[in-house]
């Protein structure tokens, strides 16, 4: 390949200074594995940010959606 267009390095020094990458979501929601002795903050679990918290804080944290699932067997019945 031949050195870029005009065009082309306008638009890589655009994209150096938009930096998109930071702001595009991962694919799976997770960085992957850490490297060797990177450090990650941990979120606090909902028992630590209740410690806090009062008890109208406390239930309106609660999730109000229902996710718990029945089993169906391959005919569909539960």
């Amino acid at each position: 390949m031949g050195p870029l267009g005009e065009r082309y390095q306008r638009l890589v020094r655009v994209l150096e200074l938009v930096r998109v990458e930071e702001s595009l979501p991962y694919s799976w929601g997770w960085r992957g594995r850490p490297r060797q002795g990177e450090l990650r903050a941990k979120e606090p679990r909902r028992l630590q940010r209740q410690a806090s918290m009062t008890l109208e804080e406390m239930l309106e944290d609660l999730p109000k959606v229902c996710d718990i699932g029945v089993k169906r067997n391959a005919k569909g019945h539960q």
